[in-house]
């Protein structure tokens, strides 16, 4: 029997690290002020930039209602806040350098709150905008029927719309 050999194809080590896709979200103090709240999102993402990674998707920070009381110390004292400023970009980076990232959004100090996660391939393809659905379920359409007079309804029909307008 004739025996075939099939040559190897070796990898090529480019150099460059390999880069994966992540998601910041973070929480920022709700002192900064709203002029300046572009300008300290701005400076986040260029921490990305400047490490060699790409930001390809984000929002925007926006006001937030905390569900609980976070502290902080800062300036040798614990501060409360119940509120911030919440946002998020989505980058791709070396993992080495995330690392250093999360080290160096460690120390900034307008930052409240902050997690980095690493992507699905589900999770790029279906990102979820925390503000933009919140605006869209704010809508209400009113109809010509619909008059400032008061209408009965029945604690049945109450908890199929409740449930309609959670879900």
């Amino acid at each position: 029997m004739e025996e075939n050999t099939v040559p190897a194809i070796e990898a090529q080590d480019t150099g460059a690290p390999e880069q994966a896709s992540y998601e910041c979200a973070f929480h920022l103090l709700p002192t900064v002020a709203d002029g300046e709240v572009a300008s300290v999102f701005e400076g986040l993402k260029g921490l990305v930039t400047a490490r060699g990674g790409e930001v390809f998707d984000e929002e925007m920070p926006q006001r937030f209602t905390l569900a609980y009381e976070i502290r902080k110390a800062s300036e040798g004292r614990s501060q409360r806040f119940t509120n911030s400023w919440f946002g998020w970009m989505r980058f791709t980076l070396s993992a080495t350098e995330v690392a250093k990232l999360d080290e160096e959004l460690g120390h900034q100090q307008s930052v409240l709150r902050y997690l980095t996660i690493k992507l699905t391939r589900e999770e790029l393809e279906h990102p979820k905008r925390v503000f933009e659905n919140k605006a869209e379920s704010a809508t209400v359409v009113l109809s010509e029927t619909d008059t400032d007079a008061p209408v009965e309804v029945s604690e049945t029909d109450l908890n199929k719309s409740l449930e309609q307008i959670t879900s």
